[in-house]
């Protein structure tokens, strides 16, 4: 087709770019360049999302291709990390397709697409040659422990030992004082 272009996607390790990682996942989705807000709200109408995983063996290995993105802006997204490695908190490349090429971009939620600055990478992401290189950390992801937090613990453990030592007290005081009586 006429005015697109190949993006080919390699994922690697962040310490050794020679080691390549299948079983990626990314999303893919086409942004509307007048739009403002949140990433969610800025989908290019009519367009759909694609997904792909990192495959391949050899040479090819950690490696997949979106054929034919017509010019314009994109999100790249990754959603699930290769096996033994951290999914990163900002797991999103942003960039644009144009008539000359493909280049990354600086995101801003502030202002529309259109006016995001281009660069020359990022600290997990570089563009050369047609293949835009991920990388990942490795490790495993720790268990969402959040939610209310230690205070609320904290003050009804502090409560049952106040309420314990209250009735230990009360109980020895009872029993000094049958012992005097």
């Amino acid at each position: 087709k006429k005015n697109s272009l190949d993006l080919n996607v390699v994922k690697v390790d962040m310490n050794n770019s020679n080691i390549r990682l299948n079983g990626a996942e990314f999303v893919l989705r086409q942004l509307d360049p007048t739009k403002t807000g949140s990433m969610d709200t800025r989908t290019l109408e009519g367009t759909q999302s694609i997904t792909k995983i990192t495959a391949g063996e050899g040479a090819e290995k950690g490696r997949l291709v979106f054929d034919n993105l017509q010019s314009g802006y994109y999100e790249l997204k990754e959603t699930i990390a290769p096996v033994g490695y951290i999914l990163l908190n900002d797991g999103t490349v942003y960039f644009r397709v144009s008539e000359t090429g493909i280049y990354l971009l600086q995101a801003d939620t502030d202002t529309a697409a259109e006016n995001w600055r281009t660069i020359a990478q990022t600290s997990r992401t570089s563009f050369h040659n047609g293949t835009m290189t991920i990388g990942n950390t490795p490790g495993t992801a720790l268990p969402n422990t959040g939610g209310v937090g230690t205070g609320l613990f904290t003050a009804l453990g502090g409560l049952m030992t106040a309420t314990a030592g209250a009735i230990l007290t009360m109980t020895t005081y009872r029993r000094r004082k049958k012992q005097v009586s």
